[in-house]
């Protein structure tokens, strides 16, 4: 019955430090959330957010897009993901 996991059944960590200089590929400026602030930011994202902002990242290495004027080529990417992803389904238990 289930052959193939889906996304969200693989077990998958993302680390704050990761998260926090992702910030950087998609919003301008200089302003970076610390580690601890990251790793409560992160709780704000679904899973397949946070395998998203991964998979960019995972495009080049921070010093070959970081080191260069910063370019809304990654934003555009973030963006267009949240607009084609769908609803996020949620599941509360009591």
């Amino acid at each position: 019955m289930y052959d193939t996991p889906t996304m969200e059944a693989v077990n998958f960590a993302y680390q704050p430090k990761r998260f926090a200089s992702g910030i950087g590929w998609y919003f301008r400026g200089p302003h970076h959330p610390t580690h601890a602030q990251a790793a409560i930011r992160m709780k704000y994202h679904s899973h397949r957010d946070l395998r998203e902002m991964q998979r960019i990242a995972r495009l080049l290495p921070d010093e070959q897009v970081l080191r260069r004027p910063w370019s809304p080529r990654y934003s555009k990417l973030w963006k267009r993901w949240l607009d084609n992803k769908g609803p996020d389904i949620v599941i509360v238990f009591e």
